[in-house]
């Protein structure tokens, strides 16, 4: 089973993007600050982090760039996420070392599809 570390300061779409994920078979964790999400990716290794671009303590940019530096090297898939006026944000975001990147709000079949798209389903 994939394991999928979210990181959102915003519990509300926190757990709006959880509920999302909860059919997929994946095993969640959830942090609400970056570097959070940072200290467990270099602990536990998970499979996907999809992280929220807005309102976290630590840039995607940063994260991404911090994570791969560490031990866990290319691992793991990066999908970054926000809302519809972050859109201007998408290919910096991918050039940042993002895997992938989808709007808010967003169904299953979308970040299924995403998941997908990375190899990690």
């Amino acid at each position: 089973m994939a394991e999928c570390l979210l990181i959102d300061r915003d519990v509300t779409e926190r757990k709006r993007v959880r509920e999302q994920l909860a059919g997929l078979g994946l095993t969640i964790v959830e942090r609400d600050e970056a570097d959070q999400g940072l200290v467990y990716c270099n602990d536990n290794g998970p499979d996907v982090v999809l992280m929220a671009l807005q309102g976290s303590n630590l840039q995607t940019a940063d994260f991404i760039r911090r994570m791969r530096k560490s031990r866990q090297g290319k691992r793991p898939v990066v999908i970054a996420y926000g809302p519809q006026s972050y859109a201007s944000r998408i290919g910096q975001t991918i050039l940042d070392g993002a895997a992938e990147f989808f709007l808010l709000p967003v169904d299953c079949d979308t970040i299924c599809f995403k998941l997908r798209q990375t190899g990690v389903l």
